[in-house]
């Protein structure tokens, strides 16, 4: 994008036409402190060749993850990223593309998403998939929203586990701290895992939805199979939010009953570029279609008998009134979906596998080599399928001091959660040595 710069002209006529005389009086919402003074909206203008300069400078200080050892999770992973992926994003037909309204003009875009969400479907087990959504976080939120529409309003009061992601969860509250309609209780952890039988004391008629994560925030794999049981027992709603890497070698949230899977996409195919933009992935039962958020792209035939595809269903407010709308919150995240697609279909099934099975033996490796040297896992060590946590205290200073030697060891507990330790995840981008290299560290 070019720089072109405004003269002061161009900013009074600005100004006039939005009826302030100040461009301070654009920012007087925002409370006057000393954080927020905005003393620079006086100061001279830059040039483009300063300007240039003064960005130069930002990105060299900045470095590529790449250039590090990176151990780090909590819902953003660090995978391959084939360089066919990078090939296909850069087609102009695909990188320059819209919402496929007009399905004559757009049948690659609408294949493309009808192959993705076939894939999405086959990772978490569930038939219908929607054509992607903002990202995972407020995927989990549209689920409980879902889960509300189910029940026709006559069931308000949700449960989720203090096990889920935190940033999953605050967007979560956030979204429904102010609806009288939402009665929201979060499920303690015990032992790293949800507290079983708080779940069952505490779920009830009016409870129309529960949510967990699989696997959980922190690396375990919850007692899934007894969890749904009590859930659909109960005759609630079961959503699950899902690394999708895991689908891999252990069984799909599907085969175990959820009834809801979301989760994010980052992981396949997608760099973590600062937390984003990525995608968020929604599955559920062909029995609730009708209340799913977001779009669904469907394969069907023309006049003449040939494959092609349509979009089928957009309960979105683009496209009916905003107060009967499934969603108004959630972006077709096209491209990045598009990345998704490429990744699964050039690694495929076979490739997927090996996937998983080499990164449970590199977790099991660092495991025992952690466990060699004295420093004990958090929690059960045997329900984990890439991340645990290591029992340590000054988890934070670690973090800072590993930085020093071109390594992120992970995430410190105590910045999210009310836990202490160090939170790591292992990919099949860590070799043997980055690990025996990580523990050094952390030794030293």
């Amino acid at each position: 994008m070019k720089y072109t710069q405004l003269s002061q002209e161009d900013i009074n006529e600005m100004l006039q036409v939005v009826g302030i005389s100040d461009i301070k009086e654009l920012f007087k919402d925002i409370p006057e402190n000393e954080k927020y003074t905005y003393k620079y909206l006086q100061e001279k203008g830059l040039t483009e060749i300063e300007l240039r300069e003064l960005f130069s400078n930002y990105a060299k200080s900045d470095h590529d993850i790449l250039d590090y050892k990176s151990f780090l999770g909590g819902g953003f992973y660090q995978h391959f990223i084939p360089s066919i992926v990078y090939s296909i994003l850069a087609r102009s037909e695909f990188y320059t593309a819209y919402t496929p309204y007009q399905p004559e003009v757009s049948q690659g875009s609408l294949q493309m998403i009808f192959e993705f969400q076939s894939m999405i479907s086959e990772i978490t087990g569930l038939p219908i998939s929607n054509a992607s959504m903002y990202d995972g976080a407020t995927a989990f939120t549209e689920a409980f929203l879902m889960a509300y529409r189910l029940f026709r309003g006559k069931k308000k009061k949700f449960l989720y586990a203090e096990s889920v992601n935190p940033i999953y969860k605050n967007v979560l509250k956030t979204y429904m701290q102010f609806n009288p309609n939402f009665q929201m209780e979060e499920i303690p952890t015990r032992n790293g895992k949800l507290d079983i039988e708080y779940l069952r004391n505490h779920i009830d008629e009016d409870t129309a939805g529960v949510g967990i994560s699989y696997p959980n925030f922190y690396g375990q794999i919850e007692d899934l199979g007894e969890i749904v049981k009590i859930i659909k027992d109960n005759k609630s709603i079961a959503i699950a939010t899902y690394y999708p890497i895991v689908s891999s070698v252990l069984k799909t949230p599907g085969e175990i009953g959820f009834d809801i899977v979301v989760g994010n996409g980052q992981s396949l195919g997608n760099p973590i570029y600062f937390s984003g933009p990525t995608f968020g992935f929604f599955s559920t039962k062909m029995d609730f279609i009708r209340q799913m958020p977001g779009r669904l792209i469907s394969e069907t035939v023309d006049e003449d008998g040939k494959r092609g595809f349509v979009m089928t269903l957009q309960t979105r407010e683009q496209h009916i009134r905003r107060e009967r709308a499934t969603s108004n919150i959630c972006s077709n995240q096209t491209l990045n979906t598009l990345a998704a697609a490429v990744y699964l279909s050039f690694i495929g099934k076979h490739g997927f596998k090996k996937l998983g099975e080499r990164i449970l033996k590199l977790t099991a490796y660092a495991m025992q080599k952690f466990k060699e040297v004295g420093i004990c896992i958090k929690y059960d060590p045997k329900r984990i399928f890439n991340e645990f946590v290591l029992d340590i205290d000054n988890s934070s200073e670690i973090v800072k001091k590993c930085l020093d030697k071109k390594i992120i060891a992970g995430i410190s507990l105590e910045k999210l959660t009310d836990e202490n330790g160090l939170l790591i995840a292992i990919t099949e981008m860590n070799s043997t040595r980055d690990i025996d290299a990580l523990i050094k560290a952390i030794k030293e």
